[in-house]
This record gives structure tokens, sequence and C-alpha cells, in this order.
């Protein structure tokens, strides 16, 4: 109630200087409110113009309408008004909330004559509607005032309480990238990584997040998650765009495809992601966002070649992991592939003529060992993978 006597004094002081003619009744209203403040505050007074003691005001009864799905009037202010000229007891001025959609407002005095260039009187209450509404009030009846008021009115003017949203930042809320880098080998290879969206505050708002590469070595290719309404794609692959409807309070998960474009032996790059709500009446500005390295690592080919026999040639290649068995003549070799405990992964035989491939990517990871065999020629060497 307090902070309402320091405003209400302060923007009646702004009301003196309005000329309004002395048969217009209107209804101004000083503040904006804010849906996004817990306390949605409005505040209007009720102003004729200025009157003189020659009018000889001395009394007045009005109701002031107004639309109950959106206004709640809560408190009858008299302080800095004519009205608080026309204190009576308990009596004088009064204010009558309790019929729906109608302020009553009354006051008199038999000592004197009302004089000022002040509002008749104010109210405060607070607002239940959503961003972006207006609500004007009403004139429902004719004012009443005493018979001796040389005054009268004739047209009714009301501003409308208008609604703003004044987001606020919260580094809770965003989106977050659960590695720091993912690693493809070479080029068109690809990794994945998990992208988690944090937006418990913005249930029923529609976000954005958007996810830049800042280089051309790599490609977003696809997207795996729920709650999503739609995908913008760039054309050069280097910007993805996600669009939501927050529709629960639970992180939502999504898994993101990405893929090298280069053959160079070890490069890097940053991917960028950043959350924007589309809402223009959002109370919530997310501030988490996330940064992702992605590398590519080009594994130097390798090769393995014994003694050339004049009746077996045998030579093996490490091409990023997957392993070239070639026989050029001869009789065919076996080739076993096992960890350094000695199991066994895998055993092929190179015929001659032939080219065999071995991929290592689904074998853990380790140090294996490759024993090469034709006939009681025995040869060994070990492989990285």
């Amino acid at each position: 109630m307090r902070t309402l006597v320091v405003v209400l004094l302060a923007v009646l002081t702004a009301a003196s200087s309005l000329a309004a003619a002395s048969d217009t009744l209107r209804v101004i209203s000083y503040r904006t409110v804010d849906i996004c403040s817990s306390e949605r505050r409005w505040l209007i007074s009720v102003y004729m113009g200025e009157v003189f003691a020659g009018d000889s005001l001395q009394s007045f009864d009005i109701t002031i309408g107004y639309d109950t799905s959106r206004i709640v009037p809560t408190d009858g202010l008299i302080i800095g008004t004519l009205s608080e000229q026309m204190k009576f007891g308990d009596v004088s001025p009064f204010f009558n909330f309790v019929v729906p959609g109608e302020i009553r407002v009354g006051a008199f005095t038999v000592t004197r004559n009302v004089k000022g260039d002040q509002p008749l009187f104010a109210v405060a209450g607070t607002y239940k509607g959503a961003c972006n509404e207006q609500d004007a009030f009403t004139l429902p009846w004719n004012p009443e005032f005493n018979e001796e008021f040389k005054g009268g009115i004739t047209s009714f003017v009301s501003d409308r309480i208008t609604t703003i949203a004044s987001p606020k930042a919260d580094v809770t809320q965003g989106s977050l990238i659960t590695e720091d880098t993912v690693t493809m080998q070479g080029l068109d290879k690809s990794g994945v990584f998990e992208l988690e969206t944090r937006a418990d505050s913005m249930l029923g708002q529609q976000i954005v997040e958007v996810l830049t590469l800042d280089s051309p070595l790599f490609r977003i290719d696809s997207i795996s998650s729920t709650q999503v309404d739609s995908t913008t794609l760039s054309a050069a692959q280097d910007s993805l765009m996600i669009f939501r409807t927050i529709t629960n309070s639970d992180p939502i998960t999504t898994s993101v495809w990405v893929t090298s474009v280069t053959n160079s032996e070890d490069t890097t790059s940053t991917l960028n992601v950043q959350m924007t709500p589309l809402s223009e009446c959002g109370c919530t500005t997310p501030q988490m966002k996330d940064t992702l390295t992605l590398r590519s690592q080009q594994p130097t080919s390798t090769i393995v070649e014994w003694d050339v026999h004049e009746s077996s040639d045998l030579r093996i290649w490490n091409r990023a992991g997957i392993l070239e068995l070639q026989c050029s003549h001869g009789q065919p070799w076996t080739v076993t592939l096992a960890d350094l405990l000695g199991n066994i992964y895998s055993q092929t035989q190179v015929h001659a003529g032939s080219t065999q491939r071995l991929s290592l990517e689904s074998f853990p990871r380790g140090l294996y060992m490759i024993t090469a065999t034709n006939g009681d020629r025995v040869r060994r060497t070990n492989v990285l993978n």
C-alpha cells in the first residue's frame, strides 16, 4: 500500500498539467503491467479537469465498468485527489467493489466546496490477462453530483491498461552438449553427439536452437529427437535450426550426426549452439549455450611387407582402421588377428591374386598381433586399433 501511495502522489502531480474539458470524465492509466512480474499491478485515476470553488462541488457518485476476466480492483486511493477533501469518518469517501464489473466510488462534504486541479479519486488492482492485451474502462451509468454543482459530464474517455513481458535472464535454461569433442577418422567419416535442451520455465512457448559450424571441413547431416516441430538445414549444411514447442518440463535429448569432408591428417572445427525464444510474451531469456570441438584425424596408412619369396608375396596395409591383405602369387596365406592374450578375433585366407579387407572398427581399442602362415613360413607383426 505504501508503494501505491508514493506512486500515486508522483503521477497525480503530473495529472494537473493535463488540459481536460470540464465536461469530460477521463480515466487515466499510469502503469504498464509486466506479466513477468509476480506483482501485476495497475493504477488509474478518474479526472474531470480543474474544479474551482465557485463550481460548488460537494459530492459525487461515479460507477466505472471493467472486464472481470482480466481486471481485479483491490484498493481505493484518495491521497492527492479531490475526494481527500471530502473525508467524513468511515462514510466518505467510499469504494465499493462488491458488484462484479463495477467500481463504485462516492464522497461528500457539507462544510466547504471542493476545489483543485486533481483527479476525483484513484483505484489500483491486479491484472489477470496475458501479454499484448489492452483493456479500457467504461461508464455504465451517468455520474451523479450535488444539485448545486455548476459542471456536468457530457463525454467519457478511458486510457487502456496495457501489458508487456520483461523477460529475466536464466543461466539454467538453454542448450547443452554432453561431449567436449567428437573425433572422426578422415573423409566421409561420421560422428554423433547428444544435445540436451533445458527449457522447463518456457512451457507452452516455441523456441529455436541454432547450431552453426565455423569451418566448411565438416557438415551437419541429421538429427533424431522428440518434440521437434520442424528443422531447417542450410544448403552448405553448416547451420541447422531446430524449432520446438516446449510441452513438458523434462530435458529433451537430441542426437546430432556430423561428417568430416576433409582428408587432412588432423583438423579441428567448432560447433556452436544457442537457444532463442520465439514468443514475444516469454518471461525467460535462456543464457545457457555451448560449443563442441569437431576433429578429423586421418591415421597414416602403414604397410607391413615381409621378405618376398619366389613362391609367395604378401603385403598388409592398415588404412584408417581397415586392414588390406594382398597376395600377388604363390600359395595362399592364412592371416590370424589376435589380442595380446591370445584371443582370436579374425582368421582370413588370402589366395594368390586376391585382396581381402578386414575392418577393425567393431573390435575393442588396443594392440593386436597379426600372424601370417604359409606352409612352414610364419610371420608376425602388431597393429594398433
